[in-house]
C-alpha cells in the first residue's frame, strides 16, 4: 500500500483515530457500568428492610440501607482519585519493570484503602 506510510499525514491520523477511539470506547463503558451499578445499588437499598418493629407491626425501611451503596460508591471514587494522584506524583515509570511495579503498587494501595474505608462504612451505617 503506497499510501500506508509512516510520514504520510492521514495514516498518523488514522492510527490516532484508533486509539483514541479505543480509549474513548472504553471510557464510555466504564461510565455505563458505574451509572447501571449505581441504579442498580439504590434499587437493592430501597428495597431492602431490615428488622421488625414488634410482633403486629410492620418492617421499617432503614436509611442506612439506602445510604450505604451510595456510601461505597463514593468512597471508591475518592480513593480511585487518591490513588491516580499518588500514580502521578509518587511512582514515576521509565521503564516497563518499573511500570509493572508501579502498576501493583496502585493495586495494592486501593485494595487496601478501600478494605479500610468499606471496614469504617460498614461499622458505621449497618446495625447490628
Amino acid at each position: 500500500m503506497p499510501f500506508a506510510h509512516s510520514r504520510n499525514a492521514a495514516t498518523v491520523g488514522l492510527h490516532a483515530g484508533h486509539h483514541v477511539e479505543g480509549i474513548v470506547g472504553a471510557g464510555c463503558d466504564l461510565l455505563g457500568s458505574y451509572s447501571e451499578l449505581t441504579c442498580v445499588a439504590l434499587l437493592l437499598g430501597s428495597n431492602t428492610i431490615v428488622g421488625w418493629q414488634g410482633e403486629h407491626e410492620p418492617c421499617a425501611a432503614s436509611l442506612a440501607t439506602i445510604v450505604f451503596p451510595l456510601t461505597v460508591l463514593s468512597l471508591g471514587l475518592i480513593i480511585s482519585l487518591i490513588v491516580s494522584v499518588v500514580g502521578v506524583l509518587v511512582t514515576w515509570a521509565e521503564s516497563r519493570h518499573e511500570l509493572i511495579t508501579a502498576i501493583r503498587f496502585q493495586r495494592f494501595l486501593s485494595g487496601l484503602l478501600m478494605a479500610g474505608a468499606l471496614y469504617l462504612a460498614c461499622f458505621l451505617s449497618i446495625p447490628s
